[in-house]
């Protein structure tokens, strides 16, 4: 597994397989990751995933992953979307865990993700962001565990806070 940090928009900044989002069980999309997918691509997102959720017999649980497919020939630099549902009660290395292993299963080469919770939510599990640096960092590790020889690249894209970029970079780059 190889990581990188750079700065940009999620949905342009670099091609990538899919792209990382954090969703919640009540089927509200209201972080800044969400309104720049609906920028690029309306709601064809969104709307898959809530067919998806609705197909399921129960309440998505906190931690679930949902992989939404986009368009066969789409002009994004992504082309899936990696939903994990995000009722604030895991561990932010829980869910990185959790969408790694996914795109490992999906056979995915190159990912987006970025600095998660670090926004409106930050507070409300990890404290700080240095905690939830530190807890995605110890997502990544736990999935290099368990697959050592993936060859999954992580773009943590950070779009326009050059004192977090460079934290992250400092801390978790590989």
């Amino acid at each position: 597994m190889k990581v990188n940090v750079m700065s940009g928009d999620i949905t342009q900044t670099s091609q990538v397989n899919a792209i990382v989002a954090l969703a919640n069980s009540n089927r509200t999309f209201f972080t800044d990751i969400d309104k720049a997918i609906q920028r690029k691509c309306d709601n064809y997102y969104h709307s898959r995933l809530m067919i998806q959720m609705s197909k399921t017999n129960r309440q998505p649980y906190d931690g679930q992953v949902f992989i939404v497919k986009g368009r066969t020939a789409n002009n994004f630099s992504f082309k899936d979307i990696i939903f994990i549902i995000d009722d604030l009660t895991l561990p932010m290395r829980t869910l990185v865990f959790n969408a790694l292993c996914a795109a490992q299963e999906a056979g995915y080469e190159k990912i987006a993700m970025p600095p998660m919770r670090t926004g409106d939510m930050l507070g409300i599990v990890e404290k700080t962001v240095l905690d939830v640096v530190l807890a995605m960092k110890q997502g990544l590790l736990y999935f290099k565990q368990k697959y050592p020889d993936s060859v999954l690249t992580v773009n943590i894209i950070v779009h326009s806070d050059t004192g977090l970029e460079k934290f992250i970079k400092d801390n978790i780059a590989t």
